[in-house]
Order: structure tokens, then C-alpha cells, then sequence
């Protein structure tokens, strides 16, 4: 098989079609599944938010304080990649997690009415982009209600690695489906060309003379190419007979001729000439 058989170039058109589809196959799987993944954390995150206006309160001071560390032991160590930071925008007070260190969360400044969910893309402490949901809402320790605004914060590299392992995972069934098809696309050229070979055995017969003309049961594709062939081998034989005919006419034409020189060759012999 070479480079100009056409089952090599219906072979390298299917197994580049196989490539590209399976290619963005799983570029489209891991996409999806890192989706599923970011709405998994962003439904953490909101659980989290929940958890920590619930710890909310204010101190002997009338400042907000936390009541209870949360769970998660990610939020005590430094620069973990999970960060909560509480905001009280009436009252100069900013509270955060141990986790956040020195720094701060770089949340936008934007207006949030009350309830509203708002989600981010920021930048961390330690220079990675974090997935930030920050919500506003009235805390009223007494009589006076006060805006706190919460936010939770988790490195997206969990998003990514996620990613990165569901590919991973997924890359040798990919391949497995990959040969798979490759070689349903051989069985399909080699069935779509068998009809190719028919004709090619049925040649040889004819040359061989063994047959006279090309079968018709072919599949209408390679149908028309029988007829054509079947017409071509028509008028050959018909320009076969036509010459023979014409040789015999002109061997009848020139036998008289040919008698009366044959005549006068004897008589000039016959006197010596």
C-alpha cells in the first residue's frame, strides 16, 4: 500500500478524522468535567459563607468576632489556598483567616446589595488565582444594623489538577477508542473497496478469455464503471469486425489482380523471360 493507493489515503483521512475527534472529545470532556468541579467548590464555598455568618457576633466593644474556628483545618494554616475574610463596613473592623497571613484578600470594590452573591477570580497572597464568592449582608447586634460583607476564597489549582487528573485518567480509554475506530475504519474501506476488486478479477477474466464482459450486479456506484467498460469492450469488438471485413473485402478486391499477374508471370516464364 503505498501513497497513491486509495485505501492509504481513505485510511490517513479516517485516522486524522479519529485524531481531531478524539482529540476535541477530551478537550470538551475536561473542560466539562473542570466545570462540574468549579460548581462543586463554588456550592463548598457558598456552604462556607453560610457557616460563617452563623459564627458571627459582636464583641464587649461592639466590634465583630468570630465565635468558633470553622472545621476545615486549611483555614489555620498559612497560605493553604482556602482564606475567609470578613469586612464590617460600618465600623472600621476587618477580621480574616490565619490562613491569609499578613495579606488581605484583593476583593473589587463594588456595590452588593444585601443577599447577593457575588463570584471573582482574584489574585492570592501567594500570587495564585483564587475562585472568591463574597456576600453583603445586615448584622444587627443591637438596635443599629451594620453591613458586613463575607467572603471565602479557594486556590483554583484544585479546579486545574482536577482537570489535569480526570485527563489523565480518561487518556488511555481515549486511545483504547481510538483504535477502536481505527480499525472499524479499515473494515469499512476494506468492504467500501471490495467491489474495486471484483471488477479487477473480472478484467483479468476477460483478457484471460475466460469471460466476454463485466457482471452488473455491482453496487450502483461501481455500477455505471461495469457499463461503461461493458460499452468500451462493445465497440472494440464492433471495430474488430469492421476490420475483419474490411481485410476481406480488400483480399477479394485484389485476388483478381493477383491471378492475372500470376498468369502473365507463368507465360513470361514459360518463354524463357
Amino acid at each position: 500500500m503505498t501513497r497513491r493507493s486509495l485505501r492509504f489515503r481513505l485510511l490517513a483521512a479516517a485516522l486524522g478524522s479519529i485524531t481531531l475527534a478524539l482529540f476535541l472529545a477530551g478537550f470538551a470532556l475536561t473542560e466539562l468535567f473542570e466545570r462540574h468541579v468549579q460548581r462543586g467548590l463554588k456550592e463548598r464555598l457558598d456552604d462556607t459563607l453560610f457557616q460563617i455568618l452563623g459564627q458571627i457576633s459582636a464583641g464587649p466593644d461592639g466590634r465583630i468576632q468570630m465565635d468558633m474556628a470553622l472545621a476545615d483545618p486549611r483555614f489555620d494554616v498559612p497560605l493553604s489556598g482556602l482564606y475567609w475574610q470578613i469586612r464590617d463596613e460600618d465600623r472600621p473592623t476587618l477580621l480574616r483567616s490565619r490562613s491569609l497571613w499578613d495579606a488581605t484578600l484583593d476583593l473589587p470594590d463594588d456595590v452588593l446589595p444585601p443577599g447577593t452573591l457575588h463570584r471573582h477570580e482574584i489574585k492570592g497572597p501567594g500570587g495564585e488565582r483564587l475562585l472568591a464568592l463574597e456576600r453583603q449582608v445586615t448584622f444587627r447586634p443591637d438596635s443599629e444594623g451594620r453591613r458586613v460583607r463575607v467572603a471565602v476564597a479557594l486556590d483554583r489549582r484544585e479546579v486545574t489538577e482536577a482537570g489535569r487528573s480526570f485527563a489523565a485518567d480518561m487518556l488511555p480509554y481515549l486511545v483504547v477508542l481510538g483504535l477502536v475506530l481505527t480499525a472499524a475504519a479499515w473494515v469499512q474501506v476494506w468492504i467500501g473497496l471490495a467491489p474495486l476488486d471484483r471488477v479487477r478479477r473480472a478484467l483479468r477474466s476477460i483478457r484471460s478469455g475466460e469471460a466476454r464482459r463485466l457482471p452488473t450486479d455491482y453496487p450502483e456506484e461501481v455500477n455505471p464503471l461495469a457499463e461503461e467498460v461493458n460499452a468500451l469492450l462493445d465497440a472494440q469488438e464492433a471495430a474488430i469486425e469492421r476490420a475483419h471485413a474490411w481485410t476481406a473485402d480488400l483480399a477479394h478486391g485484389l485476388k483478381t489482380p493477383l491471378v492475372v499477374l500470376a498468369a502473365d508471370a507463368e507465360r513470361l516464364r514459360a518463354v524463357g523471360q
